[in-house]
Formats: structure tokens, C-alpha cells, sequence
């Protein structure tokens, strides 16, 4: 999904297309061990003609915190949202349990 690149994780569709693997720690506390999960870097392949369905529309605009009723005038910012491409540096990463994130690449 477009989402300008910072959008729900795990939500909408899918910019499938995998690429590179890399590795992340993280520290749980101080005296535990370091748990390692495996992030796979996607490739954002939205086509040109890319419409959002409207359940998309309604699961980003819930979470951009739209209220169903009263923002339904608000909704075309979702969609917009949704159609938007990542911005320079920004590729969508899967981890091992299939959460969607976002990272910056250049920072």
C-alpha cells in the first residue's frame, strides 16, 4: 500500500516482492540474551492504475483515527494515502511473523 510509506503494518494490501534478507537484534533487558528475528526488505510494486478498495479505505482511516460517521468527507485523505508512493529512501521490510514495517534506508 501506498501510505506515503508510514502507513498501518499489516494492513491493506500487499507490496509483495521480496528482496534481500537482513538481520535485526534486539535487546530484551539486561541480562537476557539477544532474540534475533529475521526482517526480509520488500520492493514496492504498486501498478499505475492501483484503486484501494474501499474496506482499505476504511481500515486506514480508522487508523489515522477517522471516525466512521462523522469523517466519511475526510476518507479521500485515506485514499490518497494508500496511493501514494513510499517516499525516496523508504522500503516496506516483512519480519519472520509477518508484520509490515517501514524503514528509512538513508538515516
Amino acid at each position: 500500500m501506498g501510505l506515503g510509506g508510514l502507513g498501518p503494518l499489516g494492513s491493506g494490501p500487499a507490496r509483495g516482492g521480496s528482496a534481500d534478507d537482513q538481520m535485526f537484534e534486539e535487546d530484551l533487558d539486561q541480562e537476557s540474551h539477544a532474540q534475533t528475528t529475521e526482517s526480509v526488505v520488500l520492493e514496492e510494486e504498486l501498478p499505475d492504475d492501483y484503486e484501494p478498495t474501499q474496506e482499505e479505505i476504511l481500515e486506514y482511516a480508522k487508523w489515522l483515527g477517522m471516525d466512521q460517521d462523522e469523517d466519511k468527507d475526510l476518507y479521500w485523505i485515506a485514499r490518497e494515502g494508500l496511493k501514494a508512493p513510499l517516499p525516496e529512501n523508504w522500503k516496506p521490510c516483512k519480519t519472520g511473523e509477518d508484520e509490515i514495517y517501514y524503514f528509512n534506508f538513508a538515516s
